[in-house]
């Protein structure tokens, strides 16, 4: 079979990219086993060289450590006889009792007072050891007393002064006079000759040079050829202990042992030796094992030069026929008569090109007969696409899934809702049993498990009439079918017609209540009338009667609205208190209130109550709202509140009626202001009084809306303009503003 279009590789299969693909097998495998030689000698080597390099540093780091302890001891044991003498001399009772002369006569010490002293230390205690360069005494105050030089070598070490016991040793310091020669001092007590009383201190400058030529003259046993060898101090500073060392450069890098001196804290004695002369040994090992690497491998390509012939040859038959057979020619064979792998290869090769070439004309065959079904399933296709694309109703298929597959122009608005899941933007009248929100319409709609249904869809302002079908397969669900009908106008046509028919009824109904309730009304009227004018001025009876009189109004006024519903009526306006038509609204429903066992309230307040509105339909508005949440906690001991606010920086008036009940079902909120729609039992009711208040209140340029409704807190929102003015009076009327 040929490649893939485009070089595609095939699935699963693993590509290695060959960096010596140009570079004949022969080739490949001589320079290999050349590499694996001198690869594995040159490792090999590396190892072998580092195994004795580092058995080799550690036998030198060894000589070096037991050359240093031998050096440190012999140096030790001259320290200590040197400060056996510094303890000799102090013992001295000539020194001893000039010392404690001159330090008692200190105040008035004349000219020359030392002299015996500084000629005995001179004559018979500077001269006994050759290293020393000068024996003086120093007082407490750190004064030189006495000494066998006229001045001090180098200034003595405040270690020295302090020494309270045996002796102390400090340096390396410079030698004045030769600073090139350094020394170090040693210093002990002196004590009185009852030894109860320090008198004074006396110091011993040494001479470090004279004082090593004389303790390691030549190196000791186990030491290295061409070692260095120092002394160094606690500071740093460092000595070379024989000529030798003194003429040897420091190494860059080298192999060194320190050990410390027991007589002396802080001094050490260092042996090094360079690197270089160190492993000297073991510096060819890795040329030489290379070396014979490349020997052995040069060796081995010739050796195996000739017999890769018998291997490339056959390889390259084989190549060649392959390329063949990338050209479409299946008749090529491979004829090896050999009987190893590759003669097996080659039959296997055969048999392969012999399948290929089966295989192909078999393919030939059915390639030429799915082409001629590909173009009948082609114009199917095409008749297909072009009735859809026609259809005046909205058509979408779904898989198993949900996933939209194939749609119409018609369905371009219902697109973003069912494929997205957007269920909350849905307005649905489902025809199946059970109630849905949105969200399970969708996948009502789409999933193919789901049964048959049909429904009505409000999409924005659209309106669809939707049925959907499974469409089945042999293997059970192939997906599922949506077919939707705009019916916008035909449902506005029909919201129209049940409004003229509910308006017409409601004509009707109006003028029977104005006939039979007008003529009451004017009797209650006349009557408490009557009684304005014959009870005293101030009689506590003509508050009730002013009660009376104005909701007759009120009750006189709500039957022209009625009457009004179904023509256009409006608002009388002029100047309106709303803080006092709250307190009206308050005083009529009392005796409900006391009825039905609940509490009024009054939160916030209003920085400027008066507004522009009619007196007469706003209370109207609070009498329908406030009535109806008293009749939501009735028996239930609740509250009822109205809250007071402003909005816009005052241009705006906002009065919430809250109660406490168990609030309005969610399925029901939708519809509460449409007319007749009433959520009270039969009876209590009429459904007109949400509907009448909210067009009440958009007459005046406000809205009217609920804000939320669960249970215990249930709250309408009435906003009203403060300059509330009515259209087609010459002045403007406010918009309606979108509820909270």
């Amino acid at each position: 079979m040929h490649g893939a279009p485009g070089g595609a590789r095939l699935r699963g299969t693993v590509s290695v990219r060959d960096p010596l693909a140009r570079v004949p097998i022969r080739y490949k495998l001589t320079l290999t086993l050349v590499g694996l030689c001198v690869l594995g000698f040159g490792v090999g080597g590396w190892f072998v060289s580092m195994s004795a390099r580092d058995a080799l540093r550690d036998q030198i780091l060894s000589r070096l450590g037991a050359a240093s302890h031998g050096r440190a001891a012999l140096l030790d044991e001259s320290l200590r006889a040197l400060s056996a003498r510094a303890r000799d001399f102090a013992s001295d009772g000539l020194v001893r009792a000039e010392a404690a002369r001159l330090v008692e006569s200190a105040a008035a010490r004349p000219p020359g007072a030392s002299l015996r002293l500084d000629d005995h230390l001179a004559r018979n205690k500077r001269p006994i050891v050759a290293a020393f360069v000068d024996v003086a005494v120093y007082d407490d105050a750190g004064r030189r007393v006495a000494g066998s030089a006229p001045t001090a070598p180098s200034p003595v070490p405040a270690a020295c002064l302090a020494v309270t016991e045996d002796v102390v040793v400090a340096g390396l310091v410079p030698l004045s006079g030769d600073p090139d020669s350094p020394g170090f001092v040693l210093a002990t007590p002196l004590w009185d000759l009852d030894r109860t009383r320090r008198l004074a201190r006396l110091v011993c400058w040494a001479r470090a040079s004279t004082w090593l030529a004389g303790v390691a003259p030549a190196p000791v046993e186990g030491e290295i050829e061409g070692a260095r060898v120092l002394l160094l101090d606690g500071a740093g500073r460092s000595l070379p202990l024989d000529a030798a060392s003194a003429v040897r450069p420091e190494p860059a890098d080298a192999l060194a042992h320190a050990w410390p001196l027991s007589a002396v804290p802080g001094w050490t004695v260092r042996t090094e030796v360079p690197a270089r002369a160190a492993f000297a040994p073991v510096a060819g090992l890795e040329s030489r094992f290379l070396g014979a690497g490349l020997i052995v491998a040069a060796a081995a390509a010739l050796l195996l030069f000739f017999p890769m012939q018998f291997v490339v040859r056959p390889l390259g038959a084989l190549r060649d026929a392959a390329r063949r057979v990338s050209e479409g020619d299946f008749a090529v064979r491979v004829d090896l008569p050999s009987r190893d792998e590759i003669g097996d290869l080659a039959r296997a090769f055969n048999v392969m090109t012999a399948a290929v070439r089966e295989r192909t004309d078999r393919l030939e065959v059915s390639a030429r007969d799915l082409a001629s079904r590909k173009d009948e399933l082609a114009r199917e296709r095409d008749r297909l696409d072009a009735m859809v694309r026609s259809m005046q109703d909205a058509l979408v298929f779904f898989d198993d899934e949900g996933r939209v597959l194939l749609s119409n122009a018609a369905a371009a608005p219902l697109l973003p809702v069912l494929s997205g899941g957007e269920g909350r933007d849905l307005a649905v009248r489902c025809d199946a049993a059970g109630a849905h929100d949105g969200r399970d319409c969708v996948a009502c709609l789409s999933r193919g498990d789901r049964p048959a249904s049909s429904c009505r869809l409000e999409v924005g302002s659209r309106v669809y009439e939707v049925r959907a079908t499974r469409i089945p397969s042999t293997s059970g669900w192939l997906g599922r079918l949506l077919v939707a009908r705009d019916i916008t106008e035909s449902a506005c046509f029909d919201d129209r017609t049940a409004r003229q028919e509910r308006l017409a009824v409601l004509g009707e109904v109006a003028a029977v209540v104005a006939h039979e309730l007008n003529n009451p009304l004017s009797a209650i009227a006349m009557y408490a009338q009557m009684m304005d004018h014959e009870l005293p001025p101030d009689s506590p009876w003509r508050e009730n009667v002013d009660v009376v009189r104005r909701n007759t109004e009120t009750c006189s006024r709500t039957i022209r609205g009625l009457l009004d519903w179904a023509r256009s009526g409006d608002p009388e306006v002029a100047q309106v208190d709303l803080d006092d038509v709250v307190e009206d609204v308050a005083r009529f429903v009392r005796p409900l209130l006391k009825r039905g066992g609940a509490r009024f309230e009054r939160r916030g307040a209003f920085a400027d109550p008066v507004l522009t509105a009619d007196e007469v339909q706003v209370r109207q508005v609070l009498v329908n709202l406030v009535m109806n949440a008293i009749q939501a906690v009735e028996g239930r001991g609740g509250t009822v509140a109205v809250e007071a606010a402003e909005e816009d920086d005052g241009r705006t008036l906002v009065l919430d009626v809250v109660d406490d009940g168990p609030g309005v079902p969610a399925s029901r909120r939708d519809r509460l202001f449409e007319p007749f729609f009433t959520t009270k039992p039969a009876g209590k009711g009429t459904g007109l009084g949400l509907t009448i208040s909210r067009r009440l209140v958009e007459g005046h340029g406000g809205t009217l809306v609920l804000v939320s409704s669960e249970p215990g807190r249930t709250v309408f929102r009435v906003r009203l303009p403060r300059a509330a003015m009515v259209a087609g009076r010459g002045r403007p009327a406010l918009a309606a503003q979108e509820g909270a």
